[in-house]
């Protein structure tokens, strides 16, 4: 197994953090074009979730009454097309506050996500 190039983890950096912020704008149109049309969701203990369309009608309806959405993103691994990330999101819900700790691993293809795993934990803070 070979190292990648510091440029290509830097690439990969700097696209993770435009990944960033198009989420925390909740901006749905922004958020899906992070997504190929055909990708496939495994999040947490959900029936997976298959492409671009169902992806759209689970967010929207995940992120709908978020408030004061913050994100951090941190690359952990890289191997290939595959990005290993842990993630703190801060929001507020119905008028509390809470605080997700996530892990994700993400499979890229033409600079977006094909395939997205995700195991997250929140709670109130």
């Amino acid at each position: 197994m070979s190292q990648l190039p510091m440029l290509d983890r830097l690439d990969h950096v700097i696209w993770l953090e435009q990944v960033r912020i198009e989420f925390e704008s909740l901006d749905m149109d922004r958020i899906m074009d992070c997504f190929t049309d055909d990708v496939a969701v495994h999040y947490n203990d959900l029936p997976p979730i298959r492409g671009a369309l169902a992806l759209r009608l689970f967010l929207t309806e995940r992120y709908q009454h978020l408030q004061d959405y913050r994100l951090t993103k941190e690359l952990r691994l890289t191997q290939g097309p595959l990005l290993t990330v842990s993630v703190e999101a801060f929001f507020r819900k119905q008028g509390r506050s809470y605080c997700s700790r996530i892990l994700e691993i993400l499979t890229i293809q033409d600079r977006q996500i094909a395939r997205w795993d995700y195991v997250g934990v929140q709670r109130e803070v």
